[in-house]
């Protein structure tokens, strides 16, 4: 791990040819990135486990991703088209705001 973040860290001092290498092997530059896919990751593996990626806010076995989830449709309009399709590959739900009478429906059929 110090390896990596030193890569990262010197990213403007290291030969091109270097660059090239870490590049060509898939390479995460950023944190921030990183952390994204780590948390697409712990998503998909949500929606493997429950059939859908409608991760409550308060997800009791994981906080991180239901606060991840609800970041990801505000953030909605800033995301990369990529970030966007990787979403929408797995049936990531942008909208979840119900009208009333499609509420009250679930609650005829949960009865």
């Amino acid at each position: 791990a110090r390896w990596v973040n030193k890569q990262r860290k010197d990213r403007n001092r290291l030969s091109q040819r270097r660059k090239q290498m870490l590049d060509s092997i898939g390479f995460v530059w950023s944190k921030p990135h990183q952390n994204w896919f780590r948390m697409f990751n712990q998503l998909v593996e949500y929606k493997t486990n429950y059939g859908n990626c409608l991760v409550p806010w308060k997800y009791a076995e994981n906080p991180k991703l239901g606060r991840w989830v609800d970041s990801q449709r505000r953030l909605c309009k800033s995301l990369s088209m990529e970030r966007k399709q990787l979403l929408e590959q797995i049936g990531f739900v942008w909208k979840i705001n119900e009208t009333w009478e499609e509420m009250f429906e679930k609650l005829l059929n949960y009865k």
